[in-house]
């Protein structure tokens, strides 16, 4: 599931709202998976070297946090898709 899927269903949900328990929304479900991914894309050669993959994984856990509260409150798809690439920037 990309990153804009993620914070749509986010956006959806009604304020107030929590989510169901389960590895999408598990903070440190996430961030291990994250990591996870990040150490193979460093075993590939896709991520540099001296990328941390753990801070990255946390950075991205966090982030997803706070796209959480900006979808909601601005839910507008460029915005959205221009915050997403913003943080991206932080893998080159």
């Amino acid at each position: 599931m990309d990153l804009l899927t993620i914070a749509k269903k986010i956006a959806d949900h009604p304020p107030g709202a929590t989510l169901k328990p389960g590895p999408l929304n598990s903070g440190l479900c996430r961030r291990r998976n994250h990591e996870d991914a990040l150490r193979r894309a460093q075993q590939r050669g896709d991520l540099a070297p001296g990328k941390d993959p753990a801070a990255l994984a946390g950075f991205f856990v966090t982030f997803m946090n706070g796209l959480r509260v900006a979808a909601k409150t601005n839910p507008d798809e460029r915005t959205l898709i221009q915050r997403m690439e913003a943080a991206l920037t932080v893998l080159d």
